[in-house]
């Protein structure tokens, strides 16, 4: 009965039945709500990283259609700018021309006859009566003309079967319909522009832009309305009735 009663002393101690030392008894602790408090974090990290790659595939999309319209605003902007730099060279080689033909005109004097009421010829072929003047390569017209400073390039193609680009066939020269059909026409020369003026031979950096011409007379010219009629018997009724011009 003793040793009965010991027992639980012993135990209690930390000493077994068998006389072993023991470590007293602890009770484990809960791991349940650390467990709900893990899965919840987890749920939370999940949530924002979902939230992260979602405000950073927006900003990828904004960046790319941020890009993607500079890019079409550039091309945009560049087709503007050589438009508006054609138009720039194409008055000025207007102004160069019309410049020229008032200059000669100027240097003329007021002593008009019949061989200086019309500008002088320079470039010009006796097949195409109304071509008064062409830029055309060492230009030799007599003062006071003024020449063309034109280049030893052509504006017509090497090839007339293969044209290249920048070159101008004889059909778009004769858009107009003034060069007979049977006519020999020699496509002008290239006027080199540089910026102080145009340069028959300039440094290859120098060019910023090119131009030829043709100048026609077009005050021999009849009105296809009424020369282009068969017959007109002076009829108005039937017929066109040809009216001065106011």
């Amino acid at each position: 009965m003793r040793l009965l009663k010991c027992f639980p002393v012993l135990a209690f101690l930390g000493i077994g039945r068998d006389g072993a030392p023991r470590s007293p008894r602890r009770h484990a602790p809960a791991e349940r709500p650390y467990r709900i408090m893990s899965k919840s974090r987890r749920k939370n990290k999940a949530a924002a990283l979902i939230i992260v790659l979602a405000f950073m595939a927006l900003l990828t999309g904004l960046t790319l259609a941020y890009f993607s319209h500079t890019a079409a605003d550039r091309q945009l902007a560049q087709a503007s700018f050589h438009d508006v730099s054609a138009d720039l060279l194409a008055r000025s080689a207007l102004d160069i021309i019309v410049g020229s033909l008032k200059r000669e005109m100027t240097g003329a004097g007021v002593n008009v006859t019949q061989a200086n009421v019309q500008p002088q010829r320079s470039g010009d072929d006796a097949s195409i009566p109304n071509l008064i003047r062409r830029s055309v390569r060492d230009d030799a017209i007599s003062p006071p003309g003024v020449p063309s400073f034109a280049s030893a390039i052509s504006s017509g193609p090497v090839d007339p079967a293969n044209p290249k680009r920048g070159e101008i066939t004889r059909a778009r020269w004769n858009s107009h319909y003034l060069i007979p059909a049977a006519a020999s026409f020699t496509s002008p020369d290239w006027v080199l522009i540089t910026l102080p003026g145009p340069n028959p031979t300039p440094p290859p950096g120098d060019v910023v832009g090119r131009y030829a011409f043709a100048v026609y007379d077009e005050g021999g010219l009849l009105d296809m309305n009424l020369a282009g009629f068969p017959s007109w018997t002076g009829i108005s009724a039937d017929n066109p009735a040809p009216t001065p011009t106011p």
